[in-house]
């Protein structure tokens, strides 16, 4: 007997195999966000320190409360970023453990009707077997749609969660710029060889800069990226279901050993992604404590100072 699968059943093992190393790469993607959730929520703490002595400076320019209430929306912008990569990152780990716990079940009530059918003194027909065989991959294959649909969903709050903090970090970036030009043309108004200028305008100076610019731009592009790579696998999955209602060379003996082949190697991706998430995720909590246990916490995005030469307009959202 031929232990090349019908063209049905390619769709089958073809679809199983993508979606289970498609969902590697959002293991790399979790690896990935990890250590930006810290980042942002340390990126909070300067931010919030420059607004309160801000607040409390009684320097009158008009663009200093624009850029208070722009910097409000930026600090809980970066809030609501970071729990959504964390959110994000607790979706893949869900997702991946799942099916792992699935696939291995799957796996090991497969291989029960293989042996089953060649032991049995009253072995199943083929029909028996298909049916089976179907009952179960269908139910699989519905956990993996119900999943994935979660992470997508997630995936797209935080898409848009970070959008928002792209432009908010923008907007807060060139309104330090404006404020600090503002701040320093008044100095220069009231400088003369009799007077010096207001103190507040000269403390006021220096909490203009220094505004976190952080990755968000790239984190965007990653997740939508990885999303576009998934939802066709998706679809897929769906098409595998009604396959299913058609295809009987599932349930021969070599259609079986196939299908067992194919779950190894899901299985085998499906590991090593959320080992490698595991094990992104133990190294980001070590450097952690170990900055807690310094006191000394090094921030993963890069902090950039505004200063009045950068005062064009950002048309480019890549980082705030």
């Amino acid at each position: 007997m031929s232990c090349k699968p019908f063209p049905e059943d390619e769709i089958v093992y073809k679809t199983l195999r993508q979606t289970a190393h498609g969902l590697g790469y959002w293991g790399d993607i979790s690896e990935v966000l990890v250590p930006h959730v810290t980042s942002f929520q340390l990126a909070t703490i300067p931010l919030t320190e420059k607004q309160a002595h801000l607040k409390h400076n009684k320097a009158q320019v008009m663009e200093k409360k624009e850029l208070l209430d722009i910097s409000d929306d930026y600090i809980r912008g970066l809030f609501r970023s970071a729990r959504c990569m964390a959110a994000v990152t607790l979706a893949i780990d869900h997702l991946l453990m799942i099916l792992i716990y699935n696939l291995e079940e799957v796996h090991i009530r497969v291989h029960a009707i293989t042996i089953g059918t060649k032991n049995s003194w009253w072995p199943k027909t083929y029909r028996e077997q298909y049916r089976s065989v179907s009952e179960i991959l269908t139910r699989w294959l519905e956990v993996i749609d119900v999943e994935i649909a979660k992470l997508l969903i997630a995936a797209a709050s935080c898409i848009n969660d970070l959008i928002g903090t792209t432009t908010a970090g923008v907007e807060s970036r060139q309104c330090a710029v404006d404020c600090q030009i503002a701040v320093m043309r008044t100095i220069k108004e009231q400088y003369s060889w009799f007077r010096s200028p207001d103190m507040s305008l000269i403390q006021v100076k220096s909490h203009l800069t220094g505004f976190a610019k952080l990755p968000t731009g790239a984190i965007v592009k990653e997740l939508s990226y990885v999303s576009r790579r998934l939802e066709p696998h998706q679809e897929d999955l769906q098409g595998v279901k009604s396959v299913l209602a058609v295809s009987y060379d599932l349930s021969i003996v070599n259609g079986l050993t196939q299908l067992l082949n194919i779950f190894d190697d899901c299985l085998r991706a499906l590991t090593t992604a959320r080992g490698s998430m595991i094990l992104g995720k133990a190294r980001e909590r070590e450097q952690y404590e170990k900055q807690a246990k310094d006191g000394f916490f090094t921030a993963q995005p890069v902090f950039s100072t505004v200063s009045p030469a950068a005062a064009q307009p950002s048309k480019s959202h890549d980082d705030v």
